[in-house]
């Protein structure tokens, strides 16, 4: 169960960092959001 929420934040994670209208905006990239994606940090 855990994982499915793990690969969901890091799918998140991507999609942010993939969105350039976000980016340049300041949006937020939310690596915090699990374990599985605070380790990318």
């Amino acid at each position: 169960v855990h994982i499915n929420r793990g690969l969901l934040a890091l799918g998140n994670v991507i999609s942010a960092l993939g969105d350039e209208k976000k980016r340049k905006e300041g949006g937020h990239v939310p690596y915090r959001d699990s374990k599985l994606t605070r380790l990318l940090q």
